[in-house]
Order: C-alpha cells, then structure tokens, then sequence
C-alpha cells in the first residue's frame, strides 16, 4: 500500500492560510452578533432550570431532616434522656443516632415554642455558625408540648460540590451575619441587583464579578421565617464559558458563509491532502477488525510514515498480547475447574460417607428395629443433601441468561422483604428502609434479581441469629442504581472475605456455599459491580451498583 511523499504538516499550514483564514475572518464578523444574543439567552434559560433543581434539593434536604426528627423523638432512649435532662449521655446518643440517619446537625431545645415543619435557619454555636436547610420537630409527652428538635443539613462546602458537579456550573453560599445588604466579600454585583435581592426577589445578573473575574451570574436570595433574608445562593458561569460555546457549539452552524466560498478553492488542495490519508485508513480499518497480520508498508519518512511504523509495531504487540491472553484464560479456567471438583468431592463426599456407614450397619442386622429404622432415615436425609447439592450445582453451571426489561428495583425489594416478614419476626430482626420518593427503575431480569436479592437478605439473616437490625438502601443517581444490603450480624473474618463469592465456599454448617457466588453471576451479567465491607462483631454491608441501561460503568 503506497504513501504519496511530501511533508503533511506544511501542506496543511499552506492550505489552511490560503482557503480558510480570510472566508473564516469574514464569517465571523457577520455571525458573532447573532450568536452573542442566542448565547445569553439560553445562559438564562440554563440558570432557571438550575435555580429549580437547587430549590428542589433544598426542599428534599428540608423533608428529609423532619422525618427524621419524627423518627428520633420517637425513640425511647431518647425519651429517656429528655426526661432526665442528661446533657453528656444525650450527646453520645445523638452522636449514634446520626450513624444510622446521617444528619449533619441535632440540637435538642427545652421549653422552646418555634413553628414546628420544614425550615431555613441560620444556627450559631460554638465554634460554627452557618445556614442549616432542615426543621423544627416538637416533642409532645404526655400530650404536652415540652420542646423542640432541630435538625438540618449545612449548606456548606458539601453542598455546593455536589450541586456544581450535577448542574455543571459553579455554586456558592453567602452566609450573612447581619442584615442585608451585607459585605459580599469578593462578589461585585450592580445596584440594580441589590434592590432585587432587598426584597427577596432573585436577579440574572450579566456584569457580576467574584474574585475580579467576569461571570454570568444567577442570585437567590436564601429566605427564612417571615421572609427573613439569612444569605444568598449564587449560580455562577465565568464569561470564557460563552466564548468555549461560541467556538463549540453555535458557530458551526453560522459557517455556511465560509464553507461555501472556501469549498471551491479548498475541493483540489483537500483531494491531494486526503488520499494518502485514506489509502492509510483502509489499512487500519482491517486491524481493528481484527486481522494483526496486517502490514503497512513505511515509504515516506513524514507524519504518516511515523504513524505507519506505529501502527505496524501496535499489531506486532497486540498479537503477542492475543496469544498471552489465551493461554491466561485457559488457566484460569483450569483453576476454576479445580476449585468446583473440590467443592463438589467436599459435599458430595460427607453424606456418601453417612449413607456407607449407615448401610454397612444395617448388612450387619445387629440393630434393633428402632436403631434400624434411624440408620433409613440417616440415609434418606443424606440422599435429599446430595440432590440440593447437584441441582444447587446445575443451576450455578446453567445459569439463565438473564431475560430483560424494565423494572422498578423498590417494587422488587418491597416483594422479598414481605416474603420473609415471618423470618423478620421470628428471629428478631428490625428492617430499616431508606427507599427514595422517587422511580427507581432499570433494565433487569426481575426473576433473577429476586433470587438476588433473597440471597443476600438470607444471608444477613443467619449472620444475625440472636436478632438486630437490617437496613436496605436504595439510591438513584444520574445514570446508576446504588443498592446496600446492611446488617448488625457477626461479621466475615478478613481472610475470608476474598473468597465468600467462590463457588462451594462457605462457614456456616449445612450450606452449599453457592448463594453468593449465585449473586456475584447475576451482577456480572446485569454489568453490575459488587464490594463487601464487614468488621467483625459489627457486621456486614454488600454494596452493589447496576446501570440504568445496558452499558459498562467505571469503578466505584
């Protein structure tokens, strides 16, 4: 395959100052007008539906806090230590508390009268002071009303990272001390914006600056009890933003003018510029498509020689890397074989052992019909083992492959958890749900990830045979579905905890040791990713993360 010589950059130097540099100046100047307008105005329309997502957290943040404040003075320690005015052990219990309902602030009020519901407030103590997005919870005993719980997430720097990072532009929190209009420290915004925002009202701001520098700027004012300006919530894009969109995304289109009458002059300096270009494609396409005995012949010692020469090397070592890859990958499977043979040699060879000796004794005739008819029931127990074990090992070699649609992961949940409310009661155990307002739904197989989660769920059970606590989590983000399966159970020793997904691998007397090598097939084939955390004597937590789609998903 031939490459035409020549030095490619310097061609395109030449081609680029003679086709497109004076039609590009001439474009330019007509479109940017148009596209200046067009800009700021969707800028505005991007701040508004901002402004609404950030509202919404607020307010999810505001709900959040006053069902758990229901929660916690309902509990009975906290009951007790209301009652008993004890400062020290109620610090420790809240400290607790907030383990299992992470809040970032609890303050307990006696004999205070302030509007129980959901609140903006500004909290002062030692050491902090800050604006709280949460609310005021009374404490009724006795049908008398003896105080308050206030609860609440800092609208701080936690906050302001995570809505940056979702609405895609910078977001800050101004904390005022004292009455509007306060000291903006290095925000610079017009007088006509600081009226806006005396009278609560929010303000697109186009001429702001913070630290020097120029932004598009959306303020909203943070509003408390009575319409109490407490702070500003500001919603921040820096003007080289519009000049990246310009360039990126609006002047394209406004290039007509320039393709038009560079085309004619640009079609025969392209064409030469081109087809060795393409002569090199048709090269790399049969690599890619999986021929590494392709060559390209290196004939010129420019850009596309190099690149030539690159490629060539790439295939060399992509083949080497094949052949490495294969042999791997039958020792891998070597090793899996070898750890199955001794799984099944392991089970199925204890009730062989039972069902020998039981038979042995009975050739003998020394027994009594009593002793007798123990020894069939020994075998028989041991035969229906054996059974559990091969279909346990069947259905682990010929696992289904998982068929598809839209579910809705809480409805599946909620099904297990009513399945097994007779092992809930019975053994003591408390489930705690935190399942979001919101649709959770993905592509899955709804059978399997029934047998999924029953799997783990039974598995938390056992570890917990005097009773505790089950907490099951669902979360929905961007494109992911995040599960936890918690519990207050014994714990996986450290040295076991790298082999709890193998196949017949189990400590508890009587399993099988597939049902979490089951789990670890079924989140494989979802493109799901799995991780357990346990600490002995504390417990277990599996956490699983799944796509919404059928796609892969980075580490976590």
């Amino acid at each position: 395959m031939g490459i035409s010589r020549g030095r490619l950059e310097n061609r395109i130097i030449i081609a680029f100052i003679i086709v497109a540099l004076s039609p590009l100046l001439i474009s330019f100047s007509i479109s940017t007008h148009i596209v200046r307008q067009k800009l700021e105005k969707e800028i505005k329309t991007r701040f508004s539906k901002a402004s609404e997502v950030l509202k919404e957290r607020m307010e999810e943040l505001e709900r959040k806090a006053v069902i758990t404040g229901k929660i916690l003075v309902k509990e009975p320690k906290f009951i007790e230590l209301f009652l008993a005015k004890d400062a020290v052990r109620m610090k420790e219990f809240l400290t607790e508390f907030k383990k299992e309902f992470p809040v970032d602030i609890i303050l307990v009020r006696e004999a205070e009268k302030s509007k129980p519901g959901p609140h903006i407030f500004r909290i002062e103590t030692e050491g902090w002071k800050g604006l709280v997005a949460g609310g005021v919870v009374p404490v009724i005993l006795g049908g008398e009303d003896r105080g308050r719980v206030i609860l609440g997430y800092v609208l701080g720097n936690k906050f302001t990272q995570f809505l940056s990072h979702s609405l895609g532009m910078e977001v800050k929190v101004f904390n005022f001390s004292g009455p509007f209009p306060a000291d903006l420290k290095d925000l610079e915004i017009s007088t006509k914006a600081r009226e806006h925002l005396g009278k609560g009202e929010e303000y697109y701001e186009t001429r702001g600056k913070i630290g020097g520098h120029p932004y598009f700027l959306y303020l909203i004012p943070i509003l408390g009890e009575e319409k109490k300006i407490l702070g500003l919530t500001i919603l921040a894009l820096p003007k080289t933003f519009t000049f990246q969109s310009v360039i990126l995304r609006f002047l394209p289109p406004f290039l007509f003018l320039w393709f038009f009458i560079s085309a004619a002059l640009g079609y025969f300096l392209a064409r030469g510029i081109m087809k060795p270009i393409k002569e090199f494609t048709q090269g790399a396409k049969a690599i890619a498509q999986g021929n590494l005995d392709q060559f390209i012949p290196v004939r010129t010692k420019d850009e596309i020689g190099r690149l030539a020469q690159a490629f060539n090397t790439m295939a060399k070592e992509l083949k080497k890397m094949r052949e490495i890859e294969e042999v791997l990958r039958r020792n891998e499977r070597l090793v899996t074989l070898g750890e199955i043979a001794a799984g099944v040699a392991h089970e199925v060879g204890n009730p062989l052992g039972i069902i020998k000796n039981s038979a042995q004794m009975l050739m003998e005739n020394k027994l009594s019909p009593a002793e007798g008819k123990e020894l069939l029931q020994f075998i028989v127990e041991e035969s229906e083992r054996l059974e559990r074990v091969i279909q346990n090992l069947l259905h682990f070699v010929k696992f289904p492959k998982p068929k598809k649609r839209e579910v809705e992961v809480k409805e599946l949940m909620e099904r297990v958890l009513l399945i097994l409310q007779g092992e809930f009661n019975s053994r003591n155990i408390k489930v705690v749900k935190k399942f979001p307002e919101y649709d959770c739904k993905m592509i899955a197989d709804p059978d399997q990830f029934h047998q999924m989660f029953l799997n783990l769920i039974l598995n938390s059970l056992d570890a917990m045979p005097k009773g505790g606590i089950l907490t099951l989590e669902i979360y929905s983000e961007n494109q992911k579905i995040e599960i936890c399966i918690k519990d207050t159970g014994k714990g996986i020793p450290k040295e076991y905890r790298d082999k709890i997904f193998k196949p017949f691998f189990t400590t508890r007397e009587g399993g099988t040791g597939l049902g979490l090598s089951i789990v670890s097939t079924i989140v494989n084939s979802h493109d799901g990713k799995i991780r357990v955390e346990s600490e002995e004597g504390k417990g277990t937590a599996f956490y699983l993360i799944f796509p919404k789609e059928e796609k892969e998903w980075p580490e976590f």
